[in-house]
């Protein structure tokens, strides 16, 4: 009897290149920097995944002006001046590392970390944060932002590929209900 199977057997080889045609990628296959795009703002064939968050990046070699000398760090503000961006990300509840809840439904975990994936081109870095934003149709760009839960951003990962060329980024946000 033979027990060998060849895996490719019931495998589609032939991949469809022209679907990622006039792309600066040596790759052949799948594009993760477009499948992260056509998750986050969906494509003709399907809808978005993603929803509309600022994404607030710090810049650390500059002080604001509430920066205290003394204690080096903001009072009543932040401690750098930052820039905020509206971009789209799909954000999934953080996995929990406890066996207790080893084989929990979602809705039974409350928790106050999120995991969010964003596109390779958003400058995030540990220390940034997250806002959720109030907007009742997250398929269009908002036009008035309010700002609803606040993020700090505890690790970014890029995840590489093609030489080292960065497609998609994911960060874990930590709930934070302070503001200013």
């Amino acid at each position: 009897m033979d027990f060998f199977i060849d895996p490719t057997a019931d495998t589609d080889q032939d991949i469809q290149n022209s679907y990622y045609d006039g792309l600066e990628s040596e790759a052949d296959g799948i594009d993760l920097r477009i499948e992260m795009n056509r998750i986050l703002y969906g494509s003709v064939l399907k809808r978005p995944l993603g929803h509309w968050v600022i994404a607030r990046v710090f810049d650390g070699a500059k002080k604001s002006k509430y920066f205290n000398e003394y204690s080096k760090e903001g009072i009543m503000g932040p401690s750098h001046p930052f820039k905020d961006y509206l971009v789209r990300a799909r954000r999934v509840a953080s996995r929990l590392t406890r066996g207790s809840v080893d084989g929990a439904k979602p809705a039974d975990i409350t928790q106050s970390k999120y995991q969010y994936y964003f596109e390779w081109t958003v400058p995030l870095r540990d220390g940034d944060q997250i806002f959720e934003i109030e907007n009742a149709d997250h398929k269009t760009k908002p036009t008035e932002i309010i700002l609803k839960e606040k993020f700090d951003i505890d690790r970014v990962h890029a995840y590489r590929l093609e030489n080292g060329n960065v497609q998609y980024i994911t960060a874990v946000g930590k709930y934070n209900n302070i503001t200013y």
